[in-house]
């Protein structure tokens, strides 16, 4: 959402860690953006909605979306752009998690459900324009308390408290790759690469911000 006072915009692409960041930065959103803590399936008081005008605002707008939801603010076109993303191939597989309340492999499932439920790149919810900071999940810890010092927010001292991953499998028995394999263990080529070619903007994208761009 929209700060004036510390000039920013954040927009918000599904399962980044928006949320947590939301619940940090509410309180310097602009008065007439109405923030509402809601439980989701991370638990109580771990989700977000918000109000403008006593009228719903997608959490997850784009950013020409956002600023003309909120065109009743004074806003500079000059205003910062601040957003998250995330590696595609694990992004996919924490909104299945997410999504069938799961956290056990099972491409063919996967595979069936992507069909249907695919999440745009996060780099489309920028509409074309070039962000001022991006968080990346990778990197998160690090990342967001860089984040607040830019925009020159205190830092919460329960920070590591604060972010909450919504993800239902058990990363510390499989990983986001394990997903991508079938009965007999082998990767599922053809489904990786679909993944790569659909989130290409992404992976292009990342190239700035990495030494090297996103790989399975």
């Amino acid at each position: 959402m929209i700060s004036l006072k510390h000039n920013f915009i954040f927009i918000h692409p599904p399962k980044t860690g928006g949320n947590t960041i939301h619940n940090i930065l509410k309180k310097y959103y602009e008065p007439n953006i109405k923030t509402l803590i809601i439980n989701n399936s991370c638990g109580a008081s771990q989700g977000v909605d918000f109000e403008i005008n006593k009228n719903p605002l997608d959490k997850h707008s784009g950013y020409k979306q956002a600023k003309k939801a909120l065109k009743s603010l004074d806003i500079k076109e000059e205003i910062r752009l601040i957003s998250t993303i995330r590696n595609p191939w694990e992004r996919i597989v924490s909104y299945y998690c997410w999504f069938n309340k799961t956290k056990r492999p099972n491409i063919n499932a996967m595979k069936r459900w992507f069909q249907s439920n695919k999440l745009p790149p996060c780099t489309r919810f920028w509409n074309n324009e070039d962000p001022y900071f991006v968080v990346r999940m990778e990197h998160y810890d690090a990342d967001l308390p860089q984040l607040l010092y830019k925009l020159s927010i205190p830092i919460p001292d329960n920070l590591k408290q604060i972010h909450k991953n919504c993800s239902n499998w058990k990363k510390e028995e499989v990983t986001y790759r394990d997903f991508y394999k079938d009965n007999q263990e082998n990767y599922d080529k053809e489904f990786i690469k679909l993944i790569g070619d659909f989130y290409k903007e992404d992976i292009d994208f990342s190239k700035k911000l990495f030494h090297k761009k996103y790989e399975f």
